[in-house]
Parts: structure tokens; sequence; C-alpha cells
């Protein structure tokens, strides 16, 4: 069976330089396909950017970490990854909460005429256990037909300081065709394998 590379960029929509080099990959050939952070400071303009390259694939980019809440005051959002896990693992994050900000963040896409083909997220917060079962459920209310399941492999984990290698070893990789069934019985698709996640943030 025939195997398609599809080359992403996260983060449409955080700022101008992030939205200008995205642009610029699409129409060099190089980028495919990108996700937009709906409480970007540059949302409007990759809105406009996205209307303008209708053959670049736009997802949604959801966010319980950094900037403003597009729900209001969410109580959800935190400013640190760290601050968020440590306020999830303790109870005072909200699911009802977390759906309340999520589905207002794919709200603000679809209504800026961009219907998402696809759920992934900022430090790939959904695929937390409970915050992935609300991902999933979103994707079947707004018709979203893929959500990104990273799988990295044993050579790619290898490259990683041990802290680090450990805490995706048993929270991301073995997680994965879990999460990857939850999916299929929802009728969710996934792609079968993600490459450059040691260099998000480092490529140029």
């Amino acid at each position: 069976e025939d195997k398609i590379l599809v080359i992403h960029a996260d983060d449409f929509g955080i700022h101008p330089a992030v939205n200008e080099a995205i642009r610029s990959g699409h129409r060099s050939g190089r980028v495919q396909s990108a996700s937009l952070l709906a409480n970007g400071e540059a949302f409007e303009q990759a809105l406009a950017i996205a209307r303008d390259n209708p053959e670049l694939d736009i997802g949604a980019h959801l966010t319980l970490i950094q900037g403003r809440p597009v729900w209001g005051q969410s109580p959800a959002f935190h400013q640190e990854t760290s601050g968020f896990l440590w306020s999830y693992l303790k109870g005072g994050v909200s699911l009802a909460a977390v759906r309340r900000e999520w589905q207002a963040q794919i709200e603000k896409i679809i209504s800026g005429g961009i219907q998402p083909s696809h759920i992934d997220s900022h430090r790939h917060v959904h695929l937390i256990p409970g915050l992935f079962e609300v991902a999933l459920d979103l994707a079947r209310r707004y018709d979203i037909p893929y959500i990104r399941i990273p799988r990295l492999s044993y050579r790619d984990m290898t490259r990683m300081p041990p802290r680090v290698r450990t805490f995706l070893l048993g929270g991301i990789s073995l997680c994965s065709p879990k999460l990857k069934h939850s999916a299929a019985r929802a009728k969710i698709q996934c792609v079968d394998r993600s490459l450059g996640f040691l260099e998000g943030g480092r490529l140029t």
C-alpha cells in the first residue's frame, strides 16, 4: 500500500513571522498542512492566509496553555505547561471547562470560514487521559475526520535525555495504540507515524 508523507506546521496564528513562514513553505510546495491556534495574536492574519491558499490543509491546534482563553476567563487555562499539568493532576481543571474552551476555539475557526480537517494541540495536551476523550468527542461533533496521535520509534527515543525519554515512552508511545483504538472505535482517523517530534520549535 502506498504511503503519503504530509509536511505539517503547528502554531499557525501564534505570530506574524510564523504565519509568513507557513505561507512561504506552502507556496514553495514544502508545507501541505498547518494547525490554527484560535487564541494566537496573529489569528486573523493566519485566517486570511488560509482563505487565500485553499489547498493548505487546516486543523485546529487546541490549547490550554499560553495566551488568553477564547471562552471568557476559562478556569482551565494556564500560562505554563508544568502549572497546567500540576493543576490537572490535583483535580483543579474541570473537564467541563476544557470542553467549553476547546469548543469555543473550534467554533472560532469554523466561524472564520475554515472547516478543520484534524485536531492536534499545543504541547500535545489533548493526549492526556480525560482530555483525549474530550477532543475525540469534539472531533465527532464537528465532523473533524482526523486527530493527531504521535508515536515515536525506539530509535527516536534513544536520542532523548533519560528523563524526557521515560516520560514519552510511558506517556505517549506506549499509550498510542490504546488511543488509536479509541479513535478507530469513534471512526476518527490518525496517521501511522509522526516524524520530527524531537525537532519541534527548532526547524528553520
